[in-house]
């Protein structure tokens, strides 16, 4: 971490010893994967800096993302706060210095990409290939705190290196833009609400898996679920994939992910219906397991309001 004006000042009275000082990390994640940066170490990291006099911690930590990626985040909540041996420090100069840093998970809003000040490289990494990496070994500490996601497992039914499946609580501007052009691609007659998808984001019985490849949102499906007398029912609805990037598997990831989170729902069933016009799309949903059924799909066609 530079030195700020405040922690110079400090210096200039007490010289080398030893300071106690306060700081921030950044979990950022998507699934199962987490972004660190790497200095000029040589070490990846968790991407921090330190709490400026009068500055709340979650906004030192948004500060920092900013400074030192470009990146705005949303903060998700408070994974822990962190210090001892681990987090003590002797620089080349001589300062000593041991630090207490609060850690937050946060989701990136916009693209990161490295100052080639403080950081000269960005990596997502997977969780489980982190402790193997050439890293300050104290992130493990923060990592082993942050909860495994039910969609975690969906990451590993991307097809292709650079693709990756998570479920959705939050979207970009980016990501709007993006299912503004994928809903065409779905159907003729479905029209882009924003404060509808807001609105399903928030509601706890509808999930939405998106693809991204290179962190752009590249396609989608939509896993509803429901209580019922009979037991948990999931349907499954609005699979599309961007038409430039049809025929690399991207669709069958969205497939498998939405049938392991349904197992983690516990849903006695899962449904999906498709149109004539899609039969192409048949053979797909046969191969990850669903089963034509010999059942009368019915509609109301009245108004409903």
């Amino acid at each position: 971490m530079p030195m700020s004006e405040y922690v110079q000042s400090i210096r200039d009275r007490v010289g080398t010893d030893l300071l106690l000082l306060p700081a921030v990390t950044a979990v950022i994640r998507d699934g199962e994967q987490f972004l660190l940066a790497r200095d000029a170490s040589g070490l990846w990291s968790l991407i921090g800096g330190g709490v400026e006099p009068g500055e709340e911690p979650a906004d030192a930590v948004v500060r920092e993302i900013f400074e030192e990626t470009g990146a705005h985040v949303q903060i998700i909540g408070i994974v822990g706060a962190y210090g001892g041996p681990p987090l003590a420090v002797e620089y080349p100069n001589g300062d000593r210095a041991t630090y207490i840093t609060t850690a937050y998970e946060c989701r990136l809003l916009s693209p990161a990409t490295p100052d080639l000040d403080e950081i000269v490289e960005l990596g997502w990494f997977d969780r489980d290939a982190i402790p193997a990496s050439a890293r300050r070994e104290w992130i493990d500490r923060v990592l082993a705190d942050v909860p495994r996601t039910e969609p975690t497992v969906a990451a590993s039914h991307a097809s292709e290196p650079g693709v990756h499946i998570a479920v959705a609580d939050a979207l970009s501007e980016d990501d709007f833009d993006a299912l503004q052009r994928l809903l065409p691609q779905l159907s003729s007659t479905a029209t882009f609400d924003r404060a509808r998808i807001e609105a399903m984001l928030r509601h706890d019985g509808t999930d939405l898996v998106v693809a991204r490849e290179d962190g752009a949102l590249v396609g989608m499906a939509t896993l509803a679920s429901f209580p019922l007398p009979t037991g948990a029912r999931g349907h499954l609805d609005d699979v599309v994939v961007d038409e430039t990037l049809r025929g690399r598997g991207i669709a069958r990831a969205l497939l498998e992910a939405v049938i392991e989170l349904a197992r983690t729902r516990r849903l006695r069933t899962l449904d999906l219906t498709s149109r004539p016009s899609r039969e192409s799309a048949i053979p797909l949903y046969e191969a990850v397991g669903f089963e034509r059924r010999d059942s009368l799909l019915m509609r109301y066609a009245g108004d409903l309001g």
